[in-house]
């Protein structure tokens, strides 16, 4: 599918790839863009608030919400809990999501003794995720997948939730905005070490909440939408009253 998107992108046919940063989705065809992925409306956004300072020497509240598959490595979150342990961090992980892997996952979270501290959810609904995501304190994304633009990492984003991820696909433009830690390798200690400098200093951690509530802003539906409408309103030649007319893209 995708050398065939390549060959037909340009002129009347727009087509855009979920995703992000300053590398074009196609070295070979320049007109195919960037689209980012969002559930949220810009109402949704501005309910959701930054977190407060965090209180020293409180558990730190971790949160995966992704698919429990090869590439995800949730793994390494459930790993990095007993490395937090023994360097003197408690931490507790909240996992919602289900997937093949989640019995090896509740096995390694009884191997390492670490299943009070890990609690599964399952599949719940979006709403639901978000609710939860205002009570965490770090998302952890150590995906090697192919990510296009996750909806999760947004509505941490969102409720002023840092992240800790790695570089692949859009993450790594995310991270620079100043709303969490990439890690360069994924693993565990990578992981543990991140979490660790992001709540070492409590008024940081606040400032980094408030960024990445901010950098969420841009991601609304209501701007998707709007993005979407100038990409075809410049590719298709269209004025914003020729698509009100109904022949273009309609605000």
């Amino acid at each position: 599918m995708r050398p065939f998107l390549e060959v037909v992108a340009g002129g009347r046919v727009a087509v855009l790839a979920t995703g992000g940063g300053p590398t074009p989705p196609s070295p070979r065809n320049r007109a195919i863009q960037w689209i980012f992925s969002t559930s949220l409306t810009a109402e949704r956004i501005r309910r959701l608030q930054p977190r407060h300072p965090r209180r020293p020497h409180s558990p730190v509240r971790l949160v995966v919400s992704m698919r429990l598959e090869h590439r995800k490595n949730a793994h390494i979150v459930v790993e990095s809990v007993e490395k937090l342990r023994r360097r003197g961090v408690a931490a507790t992980l909240d996992i919602f999501g289900d997937g093949s892997e989640r019995p090896q996952l509740e096995e390694m979270c009884r191997s390492l003794g670490v299943e009070k501290l890990v609690r599964f959810h399952g599949k719940v609904p979006q709403t639901a995720v978000v609710d939860a995501l205002t009570q965490m304190d770090i998302l952890c994304f150590p995906s090697t997948a192919s990510e296009g633009f996750p909806k999760a990492v947004l509505e941490a984003l969102a409720a002023g939730v840092p992240v800790v991820s790695t570089g692949v696909s859009v993450l790594g433009h995310l991270i620079h905005q100043g709303i969490g830690r990439q890690i360069s390798s994924p693993d565990s200690e990578s992981l543990a070490a991140a979490v660790e400098d992001l709540v070492s200093d409590p008024s940081r951690f606040a400032t980094i909440s408030a960024q990445a509530h901010e950098a969420s802003r841009q991601y609304s539906m209501e701007n998707w939408r709007k993005t979407i409408a100038v990409l075809l309103e410049e590719q298709w030649g269209l004025s914003r009253s020729t698509a009100r007319g109904g022949e273009g893209v309609a605000d």
